[in-house]
C-alpha cells in the first residue's frame, strides 16, 4: 500500500516539474528575443540555447538558435546545431527551413535546394517558399526542375493561378527576376522561344535592364545573329561597363563576328577586372593562333 501511495505521489511531482521546465523555457527564450531586439545577438544565443536544453521538444528554440548563429555569420555552428537535433526535428518544416537557410548562407545550393524540396513536397509551399526553392534549384543548375517552380510563381502573378498566394499583385511587381530566371533556365535547356517571351515582357518594362539586354543578346547568338547580339550586348556594357558576364558575352560575339580589336580589347578589360577569367584567356589565344 505505501509503495502505491509512493507511486501516485511522484506522477503529480514530475508533472509540476515538467511545467515548470516550460515556463523557464518560455523566460530564456523570451529573454533571447528581448537581447536580439538590442542586437544582443552572443547573449541572445546564450538564452536560445539555454530554452532548448531545458525543452529539448520544441522546434522554437531550436531554430531560434540555429537563425541566431546565421545572423552571427556562422552557418557551420547552425548546420552542426541542427544535426544535434535531427532525430527529433529533422521531419517539421520549420527544421527544414533552418536547414535551407545555413545552407544558403553557405551558398551549398544543392544542399539548400533539396531541403526547400522537403517543405515543398507537404504541400505547405506558399510564394516565398517556392521563389527560396526556384532560386537554390536555379542556382544548383537544375534548370528543367527550376522551370515549373518558376512558371508557377510567374502563372500565379499573371493571375492564371490563385492557390494559396494573398500577395500576387506585390509579385506581379516584382516578377522581373523570376522572369528572367525562368529565361536563363530555358536558354540553358534550349528552348529560345519560351526564353524571349519572358526577356521581352521584362525589357518592355525595364528597357535599361543589363540582365534582360544580356539573355537577349545569348538568345539572338544561338540563333545566329552574332552581328545583332553584339549590338545588344554593346548597348548593355553602356549601362554597366564593368559587368563581368557582359563582357565576356561582347568578347566572345566580338571574335564570332571577326571584330579582332574590340575582342582583344574587351578581353584585356576583363583581365583587369578578373586575371583569371577563362572567356578572355580564351579569346586572347584564338586571336593569338590565328595570326
Amino acid at each position: 500500500m505505501g509503495t502505491w501511495e509512493c507511486g501516485d505521489e511522484e506522477e503529480p511531482r514530475a508533472s509540476a516539474r515538467a511545467v515548470r521546465d516550460r515556463r523557464q523555457a518560455e523566460i530564456e527564450y523570451l529573454l533571447g528575443v528581448v537581447r536580439q531586439q538590442q542586437q544582443r545577438w552572443e547573449d541572445a544565443l546564450a538564452a536560445y540555447q539555454r530554452a532548448a536544453e531545458i525543452d529539448d521538444e520544441e522546434i522554437t528554440y531550436v531554430v531560434a538558435v540555429a537563425q541566431t548563429w546565421l545572423q552571427l555569420g556562422r552557418p557551420q555552428a547552425g548546420l552542426r546545431w541542427l544535426q544535434t537535433r535531427a532525430a527529433r526535428f529533422k521531419w517539421t518544416n520549420a527544421y527544414q527551413a533552418a536547414l535551407a537557410e545555413c545552407h544558403e548562407q553557405l551558398e551549398d545550393w544543392p544542399a539548400a535546394a533539396s531541403a526547400w524540396q522537403r517543405i515543398a513536397g507537404t504541400g505547405d509551399a506558399e510564394a516565398g517558399l517556392r521563389q527560396r526553392l526556384a532560386t537554390a534549384l536555379y542556382r544548383s543548375g537544375r534548370y528543367a526542375d527550376a522551370i515549373p517552380v518558376l512558371a508557377s510563381l510567374i502563372n500565379v502573378a499573371a493571375g492564371l493561378r490563385t492557390g494559396r498566394l494573398v500577395n500576387a499583385e506585390d509579385l506581379e511587381n516584382s516578377s522581373g527576376l523570376p522572369r528572367l530566371m525562368l529565361a536563363e533556365c530555358y536558354l540553358a535547356e534550349r528552348r529560345p522561344a519560351e526564353a524571349q517571351e519572358h526577356i521581352q515582357w521584362v525589357i518592355q518594362r525595364e528597357p535599361e535592364n543589363v540582365q534582360a539586354l544580356r539573355l537577349l543578346a545569348r538568345n539572338l547568338g544561338m540563333a545566329g545573329k552574332h552581328a545583332q547580339a553584339l549590338r545588344v550586348t554593346r548597348r548593355a556594357l553602356g549601362l554597366a561597363p564593368n559587368d563581368v558576364r557582359t563582357l565576356e558575352l561582347a568578347a566572345a560575339l566580338a571574335w564570332r563576328t571577326g571584330a579582332r580589336e574590340s575582342a582583344a580589347s574587351t578581353a584585356e578589360r576583363l583581365l583587369k577586372l578578373d586575371a583569371q577569367n577563362p572567356v578572355a584567356h580564351h579569346v586572347l589565344d584564338q586571336i593569338a593562333n590565328s595570326e
